[in-house]
């Protein structure tokens, strides 16, 4: 990701990329504002599922070339070659990325380290999700969501005993994802 590439998001807003940190591993996007369907302005990063469409300094260059001859090699040259995306082709969605999409929050939440309770929730819900759906290890989670084996544990340990709890947080996220989980896992009292 670069300033002046033109993206799309998950959600389908489009927007241009002003500005990036951490050598274009994070983007601030100016988002057009017919085209913003309630987008986040400021850092992007690259598992958020931004996708460049195209680049505006190429797209200038490549207007403003001679309709004849080769222009289009140097655009190519300086600029790189436009590799066709179809931003509205949807492409089969990962389980963190289906999970986020959900819950309207972004995978980079997700691996986050937040302690507000509504991201804690939902961490450990996507963990509980990810043990119960894949039956991967605690080990496994960790990785995939940078967290440490025992945190991953306890975190599902700690989910399920509000469940039991009935509180109001948990069950509501849970029935907004419940979709998600194997027909066979069952809250007691839930359903």
């Amino acid at each position: 990701m670069k300033p002046l590439d033109i993206v799309i998001t998950p959600k389908g807003s489009i927007g241009i990329i002003t500005e990036t940190n951490d050598k274009g591993n994070k983007a601030s996007v100016k988002f057009f504002k017919s085209l913003n369907q309630g987008d986040k302005n400021a850092w992007w990063i690259e598992e958020d599922g931004l996708v460049v469409i195209d680049n505006l300094p190429r797209i200038l260059a490549s207007s403003m070339k001679h309709p004849f001859g080769i222009g289009e090699d140097d655009v190519n040259h300086f600029f790189g070659e436009r590799k066709p995306v179809d931003p509205l082709k949807s492409k089969k969605e990962t389980l963190i990325e289906e999970f986020s999409r959900v819950l309207d929050v972004t995978p980079s939440m997700i691996k986050g380290v937040s302690k507000k309770r509504r991201s804690t929730v939902i961490r450990r819900l996507y963990w509980l999700l990810e043990r119960e759906k894949n039956g991967i290890t605690y080990q496994e989670i960790g990785e995939i969501t940078g967290h440490t084996y025992s945190t991953v544990y306890t975190g599902i340990r700690n989910i399920k005993l509000l469940f039991r709890y009935k509180e109001a947080l948990e069950l509501e996220l849970f029935k907004k994802v419940q979709y998600l989980f194997p027909e066979n896992f069952k809250i007691e009292n839930f359903n």
